[in-house]
């Protein structure tokens, strides 16, 4: 499946065309634009994000700020993270499998705090990363005018490296953003609906459309399973046993304002 196809069942789903029927490129544009809006929001929320993403790159001795973002005129060509959750330095002499040291993932207060911030080592034991989005000053693989332009963050090291040695991070990744009508989609099962009817919704407005109840109900639907399937357990607040309970079973979750699990 493409984008294509997916913007011309939108556009259906609307009632902006006929069944079998064709659309303009203007409705194409327009329903497009509709998607990307949908998907730059879902990238700002964990609970809709698709997975964790793995990052690999190799440190430079003397460097200890590396630019990150979807360009490949920075550091680390890769999509822009939300939030880094972990690392490693790997000692690539240790093969078949290599020595690896846990990375400390420090906050901003932290970083500026620290006393170490400068001092040579082969492999740095803290990071910061710079969560603040910048524009790519001359990219490299601009968008389409259609699109948001890219932006990028900042990993800061604590300690100099010494050493070319390997970093493997895992990150909370947003989703890819489109960039043409014929790219191909890929995800997992429960985000087909949420993003056909996500973006169906956002079309009704600007074709002068009154919203379909029948699609506002699919879209909170597959947004409920979307948001269950991404949800992590929450920590459970006991209750004293003087206090009454809930009948509904499971627990309420405070990110999705409403009870999950049974």
């Amino acid at each position: 499946m493409t984008i294509l196809d997916l913007i011309s069942e939108s556009l259906f789903c609307a009632n902006v065309v006929g069944y079998g029927g064709l659309q303009t490129d203007a409705q194409t544009t327009t329903a497009f634009r509709a998607l990307i809006g949908l998907v730059d929001t879902m990238a700002a929320d964990p609970l809709k994000k698709l997975t964790n993403a793995s990052i690999g790159f190799t440190l430079t001795p003397g460097k200890q700020a590396y630019t990150i973002g979807a360009d490949s005129s920075l550091d680390i060509n890769a999509s822009r993270p939300q939030t880094i959750l972990r690392g490693n330095v790997l000692d690539p002499a240790a093969q078949p499998n290599p020595l690896r040291t846990p990375i400390l993932i420090f906050d901003a207060d932290t970083y500026a705090r620290s006393n170490l911030r400068n001092s040579p080592t082969p492999k740095p034991f803290a990071l910061w990363y710079d969560q603040g989005y910048s524009p790519v000053p001359a990219p490299a693989d601009p968008p389409p005018d259609y699109a948001p332009l890219p932006g990028y963050g900042t990993i800061n090291f604590v300690g100099s490296p010494t050493a070319a040695n390997p970093v493997e991070l895992w990150a909370a990744a947003p989703l890819t953003q489109a960039s043409s009508w014929f790219d191909d989609l890929v995800f997992p099962p429960g985000y087909y609906e949420y993003l056909l009817y996500g973006t169906t919704i956002r079309l009704y407005p600007r074709f002068g459309r009154d919203p379909d109840p029948t699609v506002v109900g699919l879209f909170k639907d597959a947004q409920l399973a979307l948001e269950s399937a991404n949800a992590m357990p929450a920590p459970i607040m006991q209750l004293d046993s003087g206090l009454p309970r809930p009948v509904q079973s499971g627990r309420w979750d405070a990110r999705t304002n409403r009870y999950t699990g049974t």
